[in-house]
């Protein structure tokens, strides 16, 4: 008797729970999202007085580009800057990225 009562209580509080894993951009989507994004601000440093680009619509598009949003992103950012490994991580490969692309701009 206590079985029949018990089973469909646990099933019930099983199916009810939600869960709350929040999904984050992996670590790679994020050096790549910020080594363009560092791109793009430093033409902006260095072509403000010639011809100011719209940093906040390229960034919106970079976003866009690589299927998340900006709010994806800042979360993704909050929850890797907490772990001070996986922020090492992360902008040890937008060096990366970074000098591979200066490389290219070199030859």
């Amino acid at each position: 008797m206590l079985i029949r009562i018990l089973i469909p209580l646990l099933l019930f509080f099983v199916s009810c729970q939600t869960k709350n894993e929040e999904v984050y951009l992996s670590k790679s989507s994020m050096a790549a999202i910020i080594a363009e994004v560092e791109l793009v601000q430093a033409v902006y440093k260095l072509q403000q007085l010639n011809s100011p680009i719209d940093v906040i619509s390229i960034t919106d598009e970079i976003y866009k580009r690589n299927n998340t949003t900006k709010e994806d992103f800042n979360r993704s950012l909050r929850h890797y800057s907490q772990s001070p490994k996986d922020i090492d991580e992360i902008y040890s490969e937008v060096i990366e990225i970074l000098v591979k692309k200066q490389v290219g701009f070199t030859r």
